[in-house]
């Protein structure tokens, strides 16, 4: 009497193992993709390295001492295996760095230009190359605040006038509202305007 299990085994295993006229299943490659495409600590610097790199620059050390500078955590043999690969002509050029999130760019704006770190400062001015409206934004910001923070009311007729000159809305709309706060204050009917 066979019992519940007999002859399974020999099922599962021709289930597993194909017989040489069954075809082997589509492989789906989408998989390898995302195992052997994963982030690196150098993904960030590739750009500037390839960018020295064809510029002549072909000492690993060098150019990790760069990227360091920059911000790069990794050790130097991840730089020099990058370099070994482009020098060996492996690699191609790596993509344009991503512009960064919102909130990562807004980030560096709000920050003192002394106080943003080397590749903060780069980024920044990538961003601000990329859209000369938000480069004029951060300038007129910038000096609002120097105005705010160095209480020199004085000036701000020559900011406003400076806002005037370009192209952004909201920027403007505030200027002409500081304007008008100018005016009273001049006129001396500010205090209107202050709560009970």
């Amino acid at each position: 009497m066979a019992g519940p299990f007999e002859g399974s085994a020999a099922t599962w295993t021709s289930t597993i193992t194909p017989s040489a006229d069954t075809p082997a299943p589509p492989m789906s490659t989408s998989w390898l993709v995302k195992v052997t495409r994963r982030r690196t600590l150098l993904d960030d610097y590739q750009p500037y390295i390839y960018q020295r790199f064809t510029q002549g620059c072909r000492n690993a050390s060098q150019l990790h001492r760069e990227v360091a500078n920059q911000g790069f955590s990794g050790d130097r043999s991840v730089v020099t295996s990058y370099v070994r690969l482009l020098k060996e002509g492996t690699v191609t050029a790596p993509p344009p760095p991503a512009l960064p999130k919102p909130r990562r760019a807004l980030r560096w704006i709000m920050t003192r230009p002394e106080r943003l770190r080397p590749d903060e400062a780069v980024g920044l001015k990538e961003v601000r190359a990329a859209c000369p409206e938000l480069d004029a934004a951060i300038e007129h910001v910038r000096a609002f605040a120097g105005l705010m923070h160095e209480h020199r009311g004085q000036d701000l007729h020559e900011w406003i006038e400076q806002v005037r000159q370009h192209d952004l809305p909201a920027l403007r709309q505030f200027a002409e509202q500081c304007s008008g706060l100018v005016d009273r204050f001049r006129e001396g009917t500010w205090r209107a305007y202050l709560p009970e």
